[in-house]
């Protein structure tokens, strides 16, 4: 089955140094991930805050931190 969007938050959280300060999180969900597929997690270069998860150089996610 598809990975649980909570997964999504979980692998974006790891990326960030602080979060303690985080109060709101936006999920901008773009392609389903399989539960045990691998993906890449990448820190915002433009936008702080903001975390990618990537399959086959695709986005699957992009998670807002604010």
């Amino acid at each position: 089955g598809h990975m649980n969007n909570q997964y999504y938050i979980n692998f974006a959280l790891s990326a960030i140094e602080e979060t303690s300060n985080i109060s709101r999180i936006r999920v901008s969900y773009k392609q389903q991930v399989v539960l045990g597929e691998e993906i890449g997690i990448y820190l915002g270069k433009d936008v702080a805050n903001t975390v990618t998860l990537e399959k086959d150089d695709r986005i699957c996610a992009v998670v807002c931190f604010n």
